[in-house]
Order: structure tokens, then sequence, then C-alpha cells
């Protein structure tokens, strides 16, 4: 996604998959707080959030996978060689 200078992106009715946005280029403020070049801003599933562009700004967005009822494997016992 990017965003031109002076421009701003909100979301204002929530996400519906938690995420996280790694902003590859730019600077300006995202959630209340300033943000720059591998800045990265998390935000919860039914999260709003809004990011103002100082710079022009690439970010990429990596949805979280709902992992809710998944079961660790048993742990595995490691012996060290002698």
């Amino acid at each position: 996604m990017k965003i031109v200078q002076g421009h701003e992106v909100e979301w204002k009715r929530g996400l519906q998959h938690r995420g996280v946005y790694l902003m590859l280029s730019g600077s300006g403020i995202g959630h209340d707080a300033s943000y720059r070049r591998w800045t990265a801003l998390h935000l919860d599933e039914g999260e709003t959030a809004e990011i103002v562009a100082r710079d022009d700004t690439e970010m990429l967005r990596l949805v979280l996978p709902d992992l809710t009822g998944l079961e660790a494997p048993a742990p595995t016992q490691v012996e060290a060689a002698e």
C-alpha cells in the first residue's frame, strides 16, 4: 500500500484480522506515534488506526493467522551425545 505525502489513511470500522504493518519507506504519524522506515505497527482484530504520511510511504501488511484452538505438540526431549 502506498500513502502519498500529506494524505492519511484511517481504519474507522476496525479490522477483520490481526495484522502487522511494516513501513518500507517514508515517515509520518501512525497510531499516535511517529514512524519511519522499518517501523512495525501491530493492529489487533477490531482495532482502529489513523496513519498520516509526512513523506510518501510504502507499507507491507502482514495478516496474522488465527491460531485459536491449535494445540502445541508435546515437547521433545533432547540429550547431548557424549
